[in-house]
Parts: C-alpha cells; sequence; structure tokens
C-alpha cells in the first residue's frame, strides 16, 4: 500500500504528465490555426511552427482555465518579419492577433 507522501507525488507526476501532452496538443492546434490563417491572408509562415508566449491561469464562465498564448512569425513580403499570437483558454481557440501590422 503506498503511504500519503508516495501517493501525492504519483498523483503529482501523473498531473504533470497529462499537463505536457495536452499542451503538446494545444501547440500541434496553434500550428494548424496559424497556418490556415497565413494560407488564407495570403501569406508567408515562417519557420513553420509556433513558439510558446505565456502561460496563466484565468476565470472563464466561473471555472479557473489555463490560458495558453503562442507567438509566430509571418512575412508578406519576404522581406519583413512580422509577428502573430494566438491564444487558447483550455483547449477552445479564442483569438489570434497580428502584433506588427
Amino acid at each position: 500500500m503506498l503511504s500519503p507522501v508516495e501517493l501525492l507525488l504519483s498523483l503529482l507526476a501523473v498531473g504533470a504528465a497529462w499537463f505536457a501532452w495536452n499542451s503538446l496538443k494545444i501547440r500541434e492546434m496553434a500550428n494548424k490555426v496559424a497556418l490556415e490563417y497565413c494560407n488564407s491572408a495570403g501569406v508567408q509562415f515562417l519557420d513553420g511552427s509556433v513558439g510558446f508566449g505565456t502561460l496563466s491561469l484565468v476565470r472563464d464562465d466561473g471555472r479557473v482555465r489555463v490560458r495558453r498564448v503562442y507567438v509566430f512569425d509571418y512575412t508578406e513580403s519576404s522581406v519583413d518579419r512580422r509577428q502573430g499570437a494566438i491564444m487558447f483558454v483550455g483547449d477552445e481557440f479564442r483569438n489570434l492577433v497580428l502584433l506588427d501590422s
């Protein structure tokens, strides 16, 4: 039988593993959103991937959820490098903004 400390550590390890797996899933979704946006806007999605921006807790519909912001680079003219950001709350896409418009 597990002691209370071992049980707590096991639960923390399982929680950390789930959070890491979930974060990878959200990052894949952010990559897809950025690529689709760039294709529809006629701009080039640079580096082929989003980068991690920020992680915070927010209150959403009375619940505390994780807000993740990912950043990406794009170009309109193949000369200027511009940046955009994608926000997810929980596992829901919320917003895409162009930071250097």
